[in-house]
């Protein structure tokens, strides 16, 4: 019997003989954390000559025999034995079998948006940890821009059902537990939008009139500090002395990337007269003092720096860059050469591709973190973070990432072979419990089915992109970017998909969500597949074009979605976020409905 392992460990190597584990035993197994002694029946030797994190797992005879450095390592080890014990065969025996295993990147992290608009119950987010810990990332980051509970600026959070300060602590000892720390991380100079355009933030504004995005977008409200406000660095070490003490994590991600209204605004003369890179660069200077003046260390996104190379050498040292890119001709090759030549240490940052995608883009993930693995480890990168987005109302459901996530957890484990397994085989045994395997089928088809209609779109989906066209003309400007689509052939696809969703057999904790989730990704795909076969049917491909009569019967498909996401929704997640993602249907319904 061949055993499958996420991420797949150094050496598995079978020997004689077969070992019997009890129900009783593998409960335990289950259950284990470092808060926590190891069983009995599991017999432990802590060997300073393994690496951290790295472990051995023999099992021989009536034995199972464990060694680690470190209690990461074997917590680790357990994991791995979790996972062996959901392989017994038929009368409770596994073969005997030596593994010995280490990690390719010290530090393996995931980032969950919860900023955009979904804020996960803090039953959700255990159920994430105990999924990222058995994948063995040892980090993670709640991306945060307003949703953390500051005591003096309810005005900002008071509709978003934020984390406070001791669901943070509870969840940072759930993280320790599990041999993962869990990184404070507040946004510091854009995507600050959800404050600025409140009247109490607005003075320290870079554009408090609006400013243009890179594609051709215009914005209302500023999403950057102006770097010079003498208010700026005031509020901030505010925020920083009130988040910092939930932690027990020494780094902060102050984040810093998409500074697009800088130079737009009030900077714009200082801008012209040094440069945007040396204005950006000098603010980011002046968070690292505030944030190494607390005994921490600052993370950074990289995007702007390495916009301007030649200030890359003019980065403090002691910083960590956030080297991000979620496509799969990212050119990380460049992007981690410049951070090693100038002796930065940095992350390679990759995503699973759900945003912005309704079901996913699977051949796009694998590449991107294929990518990252590759040129993070050819240039020294210490750490490999896989990311999940809300870009857009946080559409797509929660099993839709899960690849991604396992993917990236494989890689960052394992490097570029980690992208190498059978993911629909460990999906399957791993995180649905289907022995039909036609749940992880299904998702891994819906998940494809993007690339044969992709036309190189970047960051999205098409069906996603017909979807959220009356929210942002970017967007539709993309479908004249399309030659001659037949969309026909995904319909078959989708009746696939279904039978294979009716035929599943799902066994995990939450078999049933799941599978309704699974099915409304099913239908949302097809609604979006539809919705975009009429409108490259049209002359100008224009939503306006579609006769009304069909348009009607789009706003009907609309409202029958809306009930079952908001119920979805709210199984997993807080009620805050949940009217500004519903905004999307609505414009949605609205450009259908006109006449």
């Amino acid at each position: 019997m061949e055993y499958y392992f996420v991420p797949p460990p150094v050496l598995v190597e079978k020997i004689f003989g077969k070992y019997n584990l009890s129900i009783s035993n593998i409960n335990l197994i289950d259950s284990y954390s470092l808060e926590k002694d190891l069983p009995e029946f599991i017999a432990y030797q802590r060997d300073t000559d393994i690496l951290p994190d790295a472990y051995r797992l023999y099992i021989e005879g009536d034995k199972i025999k464990l060694s680690s450095s470190t209690d990461a390592g074997k917590f680790f080890a357990m994991k791995t034995l979790q996972q062996l014990s959901r392989q017994v065969d038929s009368d409770g025996f596994l073969s005997n079998i030596k593994i010995e295993d280490n990690p390719v990147f010290k530090n393996r992290a995931v980032m969950l948006d919860i900023s955009r608009n979904k804020v996960p119950v803090m039953e959700n987010i255990y159920r994430l940890v105990d999924l990222w810990s058995e994948l063995k990332l040892n980090q993670l980051q709640l991306y945060t821009e307003h949703t953390f509970a500051y005591k003096k600026h309810k005005k900002v959070w008071g509709n978003s059902s934020p984390f406070t300060h001791e669901q943070i602590k509870s969840l940072d000892k759930y993280c320790r537990d599990r041999a993962m720390e869990l990184v404070p991380n507040q946004n510091s100079f854009g995507h600050m939008e959800r404050w600025l355009k409140h009247e109490e933030y607005i003075s320290m504004a870079e554009a408090p009139d609006g400013f243009d995005d890179p594609w051709g977008g215009h914005f209302d409200v500023s999403s950057t500090f102006y770097p010079e406000s003498e208010d700026v660095l005031p509020f901030l070490s505010e925020l920083y002395d009130e988040l910092l003490p939930c932690f027990s994590s020494n780094t902060l991600n102050v984040g810093g990337d998409e500074t697009f209204d800088l130079g737009q605004g009030k900077s714009k003369y200082r801008c012209k007269e040094i440069g945007v890179g040396k204005v950006y660069l000098d603010f980011i200077k002046k968070l690292e003092k505030e944030v190494s003046s607390r005994g921490k260390k600052m993370q950074f996104w990289g995007d702007i720096i390495l916009n301007h190379p030649e200030l890359i050498d003019d980065i403090p040292k002691n910083l960590i860059a956030m080297n991000w890119g979620y496509e799969a001709n990212h050119p990380f090759e460049k992007e981690t050469k410049a951070f090693a030549d100038a002796g930065i240490e940095f992350y390679v940052c990759t995503g699973t591709s759900a945003w912005n995608s309704i079901a996913g883009r699977w051949n796009n993930a694998l590449g991107n973190i294929k990518s990252a693995a590759i040129h993070g480890l050819k240039n020294g990168a210490t750490g490999f973070m896989i990311t999940e987005w809300g870009d857009n109302g946080h559409l797509q459901q929660f099993p839709v990432p899960v690849p991604g996530y396992t993917a990236g957890a494989s890689a960052a484990w394992r490097g570029s072979k980690g992208t190498e397994i059978n993911f629909e085989k460990n999906l399957s045994i791993h995180y649905f419990k289907d022995k039909t395997k036609k749940a992880a089928k299904a998702l891994l088809k819906m998940a494809d089915l993007y690339n044969d209609y992709s036309n190189n779109m970047h960051n999205m989906s098409i069906f996603s992109a017909v979807l959220l066209g009356s929210s942002y003309n970017g967007y539709q400007e993309e479908y004249h970017k399309f030659g001659e689509i037949d969309f026909l052939p995904a319909i078959p696809v989708l009746d696939q998909v279904d039978r294979l969703l009716e035929e599943m057999e799902i066994t995990g904790l939450d078999s049933y969500l799941l599978a309704e989730e699974l099915l409304f990704t099913s239908k949302f795909l097809r609604f979006g597949v539809d919705i975009a076969t009429d409108i490259f049917s049209t002359p100008g491909r224009n939503i306006k074009e579609i006769p009304l009569s069909r348009r009607k019967e789009f706003s009907l498909s609309i409202h029958s979605l809306i009930p079952e996401f908001k119920r979805l929704w709210l199984n997993r997640n807080r009620d805050g976020g949940l009217i500004d993602s519903l905004v999307y249907f609505e414009k949605l319904d609205n450009e259908l409905l006109k006449l």
